[in-house]
């Protein structure tokens, strides 16, 4: 969606490659509910409920006509839709006011936001580290 949308400069490499993954991945999703209802087989799981918030997405991030190609997708989409607890989570974005547009003030607070959860997810864990040569050689 990043790259579709909001890339400050488009690059056709990059565009093209998300595009393949995310149809590639709903494609995947749309072949897997072919065989059951649900995602995890015949009963409603919160799996399913996840999917729907992505599966919302799927016109934005694709385009409007990708129903049409993903047919059992939409199916569950519909029906999770129809649910008052879904109706109620749509809503949502009416009842309150999101800044959409990505200026400065929003790229400082991501930037905020992602540095310290990218130094922390570079981080090695201390069991994940390979032993130093001393403590090899203690073995």
């Amino acid at each position: 969606m990043h790259f579709k949308h909001f890339e400050p400069e488009p690059k056709d490499y990059t565009g093209n490659r998300y595009l393949y993954e995310a149809k590639r991945h709903y494609g995947i999703i749309d072949a897997h509910l072919a065989r059951q209802r649900y995602m995890v087989g015949e009963t409603y799981t919160i799996v399913d409920m996840a999917l729907w918030g992505w599966a919302r997405m799927v016109p934005f991030i694709l385009s409007e006509n990708a129903w049409k190609y993903l047919s059992n997708l939409k199916r569950l989409f519909d029906e999770i839709s129809a649910r008052p607890a879904a109706q109620a989570a749509a809503t949502l974005k009416e009842r309150h006011s999101f800044k959409a547009e990505m200026d400065d003030e929003a790229r400082q607070h991501m930037s905020d936001i992602w540095l310290p959860l990218r130094a922390d997810l570079l981080r090695v864990p201390p069991f994940l580290r390979p032993a130093s040569k001393m403590a090899a050689g203690r073995r």
